[in-house]
């Protein structure tokens, strides 16, 4: 028996089922429904993964993880996420797209966006995190000492120690630039910690500012 007619058995004796577990019949209906789709999909090998799907549309890992966060695609992508994903991406990147992203954003926070972006690989995350809640009475970071945490903390990570090098002295100035806009307009280094994908984080305390 396949599981299209294991589905259709069931669906056939869809009154028996509702009076026995007490539940609503239209409810029950869509369940299966649902449920006979995922199973079929993920058996006839039609299910994507987030890696899949990111190397079909061209869209970020990162944003479909977003995606699933906020229930506009399922996990995992089945036909109708796909038809979603096919929409998505044929505006992707492009300049209409952006501009009317940004348009509802004042001057200085467009600004800000395009000079701050999200860090997308994990190494980077913790090393912004290490340097946002690094504060002037603690021993300063040395480079040298945070490449060996991060290949320590990520021993598959296959960047090259001195691109390694050149991205923590990035990430160094970027955290700059944050801890100062953030004391500027009271904004709390939790929100950057978050916006950034620096967590867990940790910290002595918004109002220790240390200059890294």
């Amino acid at each position: 028996m396949t599981v299209t007619d294991f589905f259709n058995t069931l669906k056939g004796n869809i009154d028996i089922l509702a009076v026995e577990y007490s539940l609503n019949k239209d409810d029950l209906l869509l369940f299966l429904d649902d449920l006979s789709t995922l199973l079929v999909e993920k058996v006839d090998g039609q299910a994507m993964t987030i890696k899949e799907a990111s190397d079909t549309y061209g869209i970020p890992q990162k944003a479909l993880y977003a995606a699933q966060r906020e229930g506009l695609i399922g996990n995992p992508i089945l036909a109708a996420d796909r038809s979603f994903l096919d929409r998505l991406a044929s505006g992707w990147g492009k300049m209409w797209f952006l501009r009317l992203q940004v348009a509802r954003l004042g001057r200085r926070e467009r600004q800000h966006l395009v000079q701050s972006p999200e860090f997308a690989n994990a190494w980077e995350r913790f090393v912004y995190g290490r340097y946002l809640t690094w504060t002037e009475d603690q021993k300063r970071i040395r480079i040298d000492t945070l490449i060996d945490e991060v290949l320590e903390r990520f021993p598959k990570l296959t960047v090259p120690r001195h691109l390694i090098y050149k991205g923590i002295k990035a990430i160094r100035s970027r955290v700059k630039e944050d801890k100062a806009y953030a004391r500027a307009n009271g904004i709390s280094l939790a929100h950057y910690a978050k916006k950034r994908g620096a967590a867990p984080y940790e910290t002595r305390g918004d109002t220790t500012w240390g200059d890294v």
